[in-house]
């Protein structure tokens, strides 16, 4: 199984989160690469796909938003599941 784990992030903290997700799911040994929302062609090589979005202002991270829209056809053909990282609220 192929997994790709693409995640926008700003400071570096999502991008950390996905890189723990692909090093829990290869300790499984599932294939797991991790790559910048920005930098992911076409995704119909992959069996899922985790999107990990860090939150600004209450908006998903703008890499995560572009990266699901451009590649909604082929998502809606493989399991996805989306990550959001950042404060839920005002505090």
């Amino acid at each position: 199984m192929r997994v790709l784990i693409t995640y926008g992030s700003k400071n570096g903290s999502t991008a950390g989160l996905a890189t723990m997700i692909g090093d829990a799911l290869e300790l499984r040994d599932i294939h797991a690469e991790v790559r910048p929302a920005r930098a992911v062609g076409p995704v119909d090589s992959y069996d899922a796909v985790i999107v990990a979005g860090a939150l600004y202002a209450g908006r998903w991270h703008r890499d995560a938003r572009r990266f699901v829209a451009r590649n909604e056809r082929a998502l809606r053909e493989v399991p996805v599941w989306l990550v959001s990282s950042g404060p839920l609220d005002d505090t």
